[in-house]
């Protein structure tokens, strides 16, 4: 099974450009509930791996949500 997987992440390396590689290692931090046409491009067009959400952010998204 470990086999099986170590293939996957190969191929699927082996399909990302250089720069969707280096996007997967940066991440940003956002204030607020609502992803910006800014955001959206880093993460579109830069390839961003991640998101980090503020601790007020995620509470205001919940509160609205319930």
């Amino acid at each position: 099974m470990q086999n099986g997987k170590a293939e996957w992440v190969d191929h699927l390396m082996g399909r990302m450009s250089l720069a969707q590689k280096v996007g997967q290692l940066v991440t940003f931090g956002m204030n607020g509930s609502v992803a910006t046409p800014d955001m959206l491009e880093l993460i579109t067009k830069h390839h961003v791996g991640g998101v980090r959400v503020s601790q007020k952010a995620r509470l205001t998204t919940l509160a609205t949500l319930h």
